[in-house]
């Protein structure tokens, strides 16, 4: 019985020990366990849990006016009453409503409408946009535009489609437009001009020219004619897409209108310069410029598309094709600017007493000559070795550009006119200030003097230039002596 009590109680001790070690090994842990608790209960175990009572459907709308701000709250408001007996005030009431932007009330004020048996005397277009400002389903709208063509047939008329259609393409929906046309047969109601206008202009506004080209050809299947408008949007797209035959038709078709309708005002000279400047451009890219000539006559162009015709006659060297852009130009009254002339100069240089003729016209109008147009009149006499029109040229001018001056020392002493040449350089000397610059001009003459006199053959001789960047290039060939001699102007 002894033995049996205390192998009890050292069973007991043996168990006691084992939590005690255990205690010692998870102290820091049990202290900040409790720590943690007693924290709990100091920080929070006043407080009561609070009544979880619904609130009111009062407090709940106190609460979202406080979150909305002064637009949303102005939303918010309730709708004034409607008299939904009085057709002529719910009328009234829905274009306040959707001039002032309030498409809810506008809405309110429709349905109402609906109810009468008289046609709403609100257009049915202002209607479809509130929806959509409201985003209604498309399919919504469409059943709405059914049950209103079903209930009220004399609304069944191309006027009112195309109001409607007119209202769409201006926000560019083109699925609902597609519908409202599909529709249209079952209401018996056909497209007729300003139909496809609006759809075209819709399609050219979104880029789908696929289907700009595909709304004409139907347009000519079924025999409807083009209106101007829709006319100036198929040359377009031909531009954009860069169709020159396409283009070509449609512009000669807006032509045949313009002289239809040359009793209301409308002429050829009212055409938009830029398609023309187009229409010139995309010829010219296609070597066609003779194919668009003939049309293009009354027809006002900028002085871009002149520059372009111009630029193209000679790219192809053809004085044919320049005589038809200078007579198209000419009988237009088109003022032909210094630009205009240069090109002129360079296209018909075949032809010298043409070049000579021009020089002729320009000197009689007694314009300042421009370096370009001088240059270009001296790439000329320098092609035909015209001597007489360049000292013409240059009595007429007296050049100051430092590239003209260079262009005419090259001219004169490529053709062995030394002395015009050093004459050029000593006055180009003499203008510039200073004792230094005179005495350089007075060695300058006498070198260039004994060197005309003693050149019997061309051995050029490069002169350095005292400022490079007055004279272009550093070095300018002059004529030098016999054999190793360096004469010339410097």
């Amino acid at each position: 019985m002894n033995v049996t009590s205390t192998a009890a109680m050292i069973e007991g001790a043996s168990v006691v020990d084992q939590i005690w070690k255990f205690v010692l090994a998870t102290r820091a842990e049990l202290f900040v366990f409790f720590a943690a608790v007693a924290a709990n209960l100091l920080l929070f175990g006043n407080r009561t849990p609070k009544n979880s009572r619904p609130r009111s459907q009062k407090a709940k709308r106190i609460d979202v006016e406080e979150d909305l701000d002064e637009d949303q709250a102005a939303q918010a408001k309730p709708s004034p009453k409607l008299n939904s007996g009085d057709a002529r005030q719910l009328a009234e009431s829905f274009h306040a409503a959707f001039d002032s932007g309030d498409h809810r009330q506008a809405l309110q004020c429709w349905n109402l409408l609906k109810r009468f048996d008289v046609v709403p005397a609100v257009p049915i277009a202002q209607a479809v946009e509130s929806m959509q400002r409201f985003k209604k389903d498309p399919a919504l709208v469409m059943r709405e535009l059914k049950a209103f063509f079903s209930k009220h047939p004399s609304e069944c008329n191309i006027t009112v489609v195309n109001d409607l259609l007119e209202s769409l393409t201006k926000r560019l929906d083109t699925e609902l437009v597609d519908k409202i046309v599909g529709m249209m047969p079952s209401i018996k109601v056909q497209p007729d001009q300003r139909t496809y206008e609006v759809r075209l202009t819709m399609h050219f506004t979104t880029r789908a020219f696929a289907e700009v080209q595909k709304l004409l050809a139907e347009m000519e299947r079924e025999n409807i004619p083009c209106t101007t408008k829709a006319t100036i949007v198929a040359i377009k797209a031909a531009l954009k897409t860069g169709n020159f035959k396409e283009a070509v038709k449609r512009f000669r078709d807006l032509k045949s209108l313009w002289s239809v309708h040359s009793g209301e005002g409308a002429t050829a000279s009212m055409a938009p310069r830029h398609i023309i400047s187009q229409l010139v451009d995309l010829a010219c890219r296609d070597h066609q410029l003779g194919e668009v000539l003939p049309h293009l006559q009354g027809v006002p162009m900028s002085e871009d598309a002149v520059s372009s015709m111009l630029s193209e006659c000679i790219r192809q060297r053809d004085l044919d094709l320049t005589k038809q852009v200078e007579k198209l130009v000419r009988d237009q009254g088109h003022q032909l600017s210094d630009a205009t002339y240069t090109l002129l100069v360079k296209s018909v240089s075949s032809d010298p007493a043409r070049v000579q003729a021009l020089f002729d016209e320009v000197v009689a109008k007694g314009t300042t000559l421009s370096a370009d147009f001088a240059l270009a009149l001296l790439a000329f006499c320098m092609q035909t070795r015209s001597m007489k029109l360049a000292d013409r040229l240059f009595e007429h001018m007296k050049p100051k550009q430092v590239p003209v001056l260079s262009a005419f020392i090259r001219f004169y002493t490529d053709t062995e006119q030394y002395d015009k040449a050093c004459d050029i350089y000593e006055e180009h000397l003499k203008s510039k200030p200073g004792a230094a610059a005179a005495a350089a001009a007075a060695t300058v003459g006498g070198s260039a003097a004994q060197a005309a006199s003693s050149s019997s053959s061309y051995d050029p001789v490069f002169v350095p230039v005292r400022d490079p960047d007055e004279l272009g290039p550093g070095l300018v060939a002059l004529p030098g002596g016999q054999g190793g001699g360096r004469g010339g102007c410097g």
